[in-house]
């Protein structure tokens, strides 16, 4: 369940995402919008950042998903059972590294969306800020850490 925790900039409405629509090649007008104008040089100059970041993190996923949607299903024959074995590893370690990648970009793109919106860079959990140091080594980030280490613990216990 996604939790949004601020409210929305983009004219009252939330724009449609979806693994087709290619993001704005212009930064959203609420990085400047949605921020204290005493504080609005470094926060701009911080999700402008992040933004670049995203943008650039989805170019590579999506060059890195359609290099990867060719999977060899030819039926080949071989005379040593191994061989058919390692390249049927070959193929299922290819469909798990799309299949992350997809999950991955996924992620990107909805940050990239919840830039038009307050709601970027806001813990889905406790509707804290996320610490912009967490976000630029993660920009996709949905929770801040401490709310990570809760889920990843109660996780494990269930």
């Amino acid at each position: 369940m996604d939790l949004m925790c601020g409210r929305l900039l983009f004219h009252g409405k939330e724009e449609p995402m979806s693994s087709t629509t290619q993001s704005k090649t212009q930064p959203p007008s609420s990085i400047v919008e949605s921020v204290d104008p005493s504080e609005l040089p470094q926060l701009a100059v911080q999700r402008l950042d992040l933004w670049a970041e995203l943008t650039h993190q989805r170019t590579l996923l999506l060059a890195s998903s359609n290099a990867s949607a060719v999977i060899n299903a030819e039926c080949e024959v071989f005379s040593e059972p191994a061989d058919r074995v390692s390249v049927d590893q070959e193929k299922d370690l290819a469909v798990l590294t799309r299949v992350r990648t997809i999950a991955k970009l996924r992620r990107v793109e909805r940050a990239l969306q919840l830039m038009y919106t307050n709601d970027y860079g806001q813990c889905q959990r406790c509707c804290e800020s996320i610490p912009y140091e967490r976000l630029r080594v993660q920009p996709d980030a949905q929770l801040c850490v401490p709310c990570l280490s809760f889920h990843e613990t109660g996780s494990v216990h269930h």
